[in-house]
Formats: C-alpha cells, structure tokens, sequence
C-alpha cells in the first residue's frame, strides 16, 4: 500500500499546482485529475475508489467542453470507468512508458515518463516527466522514443500492407527489441500481431 498512498501524494500535489497555474480547463489540470482518478481506483479503499471515479467523469466532462465529445481522452476516461467497474488494475502504470533513443536530450534515456495524449498533427507524444516533483517537465516524444509499458492500451493505425487493421484497438503484450515490434492482441479476435512503435498508438 506504500506504494499507492505514494502515487496518490504526488498526484494531489500536481493536481493543485496545476489548477492553481492553469485553471480547471486546461490541459494539465484534465490529465492531472485524471491521473489522480485512476490511482485512487486501485488504493483498495471504497471511498477512495468513489472519490477515484468522481475525478474521472470531471475530467471527461471538461474534455467533452474543451476538447471534444470523441477526443482520444474521452475515450480514455470510458475506458478507466468501465474497467473501474470490474475492479481491473489497469489504470495506474496504464499510460507509462521508457524513454529511449532521445539524441537532443540523451539524459532522459531510461527514464520513465506518463503519455498523458498524442498529436497526430506533429506525430508527438506529450509526456510527463518527474510527474508530482518539483522538476515535472512536459515534453514532446515520438512513438519510436518510447517503450510502451505491458497493458496498454493501443490503437493500429499508418498500417499500408494491413489496412484492415487500422483503427482496430488492442493491448500491449511486449516489445521485441529484435524486430522493434510490440506483440499486440487485438480487442475485437485476440489476434495477437506485430506493431511498430509508429503504427501502436498508446490512449
């Protein structure tokens, strides 16, 4: 449990100082109440899971205003609460992954970070580092410098020799460093196929 009342510090932390620098419709204030939603869903405690859940649909209902009704963290945000339903640890390492690979900023190699939404106009993660310190930093990453962690959720898309596939949704099972594919099974078969890192966009 030291574990979770850990996370839940870190997260009210960036939860205020976001509200308090940003205000409630922000970007940063959706994924910080989002983040802290989703660790209060697994500390175990009955009011922390309602608590958990409150923050979720809040941040769906601001999405929903400021983004979008089918903005990816609407989708995102139905999937924690469905899932929420059923008691399923997915939420907390659901959305962290490794850096790798980075050459302009080579010290962020091996660190973990959150991918909080992705940006298919500049092909870019937005990630958060040090997430709840005083040295949190926003970055912009693409698929290729990350490893997505094993439960992710993903969505195929860019596919030219499967274009079936694309927009088919599915679940991170590893990634094979040899071929630099994930092994994802998708949701609609459990059809487990090679992705590349371009092609498994984590939501």
């Amino acid at each position: 449990m030291g574990r979770f009342k850990e996370a839940i510090r870190l997260r009210r932390k960036s939860i205020a100082v976001r509200e308090a620098k940003s205000g409630k419709n922000s970007m940063d204030y959706i994924d910080a109440s989002f983040a802290l939603g989703s660790v209060l869903l697994q500390s175990g405690e009955a009011e922390k899971g309602k608590e958990g859940v409150e923050l979720i649909k809040e941040s769906k209902m601001i999405a929903q205003r400021v983004l979008g009704p089918h903005h990816q963290h609407v989708m995102k945000c139905d999937l924690s609460l469905q899932m929420g339903k059923h008691n399923s640890p997915v939420f907390l390492d659901q959305n962290m992954a490794e850096v790798v690979g980075l050459i302009s900023r080579t010290e962020l190699n091996g660190s973990m970070v959150n991918i909080s939404s992705y940006n298919p106009d500049t092909g870019r993660y937005k990630a958060i580092c040090n997430q709840g310190s005083s040295n949190e930093e926003i970055i912009g990453v693409k698929p290729t410098n990350v490893i997505l962690q094993k439960g992710t959720k993903v969505v195929i898309r860019g596919l030219t020799s499967s274009k079936d596939l694309n927009g088919e949704r599915g679940t991170v099972g590893k990634f094979h460093s040899d071929s630099g594919r994930y092994k994802v099974i998708l949701d609609s078969s459990s059809k487990e196929i090679g992705v590349k890192p371009e092609n498994a966009i984590a939501y």
